[in-house]
């Protein structure tokens, strides 16, 4: 309570990122195993989450949003890339198969829909385990001044795709979005003759390499991409 009454004196953000790492640098000194170091640093980062999420509840409310009733029938659905990419299949997920779905070539596409009314929801991607948040992504919904209203978790699985009659010896090239990338590293990494090309959407590189019809060429995409 002390610390927000001097942020709040202060016009200070609850959250300071860059005080917050010097605490956890400064206590993960303290730790003398190797081992623990990890586990120190996430049980300071829990309490310190916690302690902001009660910080937060001496901010006095100051603006009142007059937000709509979530709407149920007959919703657009705006989502990144192609027919087959993840976020069509996290859209499908958590609104059903038979709404309207509308595709865009990317991440800020999708946004500028929704504040023009073109869409209902925007679907799109937020972190993953393996390489984290999409900073672009929270960055947006910051600056759009829009609201998350639910969240799909996604078990995602990559896949490698090639025209019909390609085989893995024969490839020259893979494309897909970074975060495909690096989600296969340990793939590429024991294939380093195959030359990684990034792509704005992983089912958007699967229908590149679809119409190059190149049996030199890869994409790394989901499953349904690789169907469609």
């Amino acid at each position: 309570k002390d610390v927000v009454t001097y942020k709040l004196a202060n016009d200070l953000e609850i959250f300071q990122a860059a005080r917050e790492n010097q605490v956890i640098e400064k206590n993960k000194k303290r730790i003398s195993q190797d081992i623990l170091l990890p586990y120190a640093e996430l049980f300071i980062r829990d309490m310190m989450n916690i302690s902001k999420s009660y910080q937060a509840s001496f901010v006095p409310i100051n603006q009142v949003y007059d937000l709509k009733e979530p709407k149920t029938k007959d919703i657009v659905i705006g989502f990144p890339g192609v027919p087959g990419s993840f976020s069509e299949q996290a859209a499908k997920m958590y609104f059903g198969k038979e709404t309207t779905r509308t595709s865009y070539d990317n991440f800020d596409d999708v946004f500028q829909a929704l504040e023009n009314d073109e869409i209902d929801y925007g679907v799109v991607p937020l972190e993953n385990s393996s390489t984290g948040a999409i900073n672009d992504n929270y960055d947006a919904i910051r600056d759009y001044g829009f609201f998350i209203v639910g969240e799909q978790s996604l078990s995602i699985s990559q896949h490698l795709l090639g025209i019909k009659g390609s085989c893995i010896e024969d490839l020259k090239e893979v494309y897909s979005h970074p975060q495909g990338l690096l989600q296969s590293s340990e793939f590429l990494s024991k294939h380093s003759y195959i030359k990684q090309k990034e792509f704005v959407n992983t089912a958007t590189a699967a229908k590149f390499v679809s119409q190059e019809n190149n049996p030199h060429l890869a994409a790394i995409a989901s499953i349904d991409a690789a169907h469609l």
